[in-house]
């Protein structure tokens, strides 16, 4: 993962020193979607509803590549489409994602573009263990995740004047769980139907 930031920061530096002049596009945007935890030990994945609002910076390197950092308040619902894992507590997060995005507009006449970069997001609301069959359990009333995360975020864009019509996804790439005795690891992941305004 290390790698992978350090490779990409040198990627976006040596991109933004090479560049002369920059277009600067802003972008409002909503998106609502599917959201699963990716989890070890055997356990049931759990699913559940992805909601977001956040604004991006994209700014033009060249007339194909833009760099887009950008700002976002996410939240995940546990079974949000039903009953995800039955007899267990759902739980709900909430976070502020920092996207950072290479993105690839295709050539003169195409609306389409497609972008992928790393994103750092931070807990400003984490559940607690909750547990029915057992209130006396010594993890009850400790927070189910840790307070950061980092993940993969892509991403795929039609544009129509100034509207943003695309596909998000995010893929975790470390494990969220609070680690407590057998408790399964656990990767957030989630995928969105975006709709955005720019100016």
């Amino acid at each position: 993962m290390k790698r992978f930031l350090f490779l990409f920061s040198f990627l976006l530096t040596s991109l933004l020193s090479s560049a002369q002049e920059g277009q600067i596009e802003h972008t409002i945007y909503v998106g609502g979607g599917y959201f699963w935890e990716s989890r070890g030990s055997g356990a049931q994945t759990v699913t559940g509803a992805s909601l977001k609002i956040g604004y991006a910076l994209d700014y033009f390197i060249t007339h194909n590549l833009s760099v887009m950092p950008g700002i976002a308040l996410r939240s995940e619902m546990e079974g949000g489409f039903g009953d995800s894992d039955d007899g267990a507590a759902d739980y709900d997060f909430t976070f502020l994602d920092i996207p950072v995005m290479l993105r690839y507009h295709f050539g003169e006449g195409s609306r389409w573009a497609v972008g992928v970069g790393p994103a750092f997001s931070y807990a400003i609301h984490r559940d607690e263990i909750y547990n029915d069959a057992d209130p006396s359990d010594p993890i009850a009333g400790q927070p189910v995740i840790k307070k950061t995360d980092f993940a993969l975020h892509l991403n795929i864009c039609y544009k129509l004047n100034h509207w943003r019509l695309g596909i998000d996804s995010r893929i975790g790439l470390t494990d969220v769980a609070m680690k407590y005795v057998g408790t399964p690891s656990r990767h957030i992941n989630n995928v969105s139907a975006v709709i955005g305004y720019s100016f």
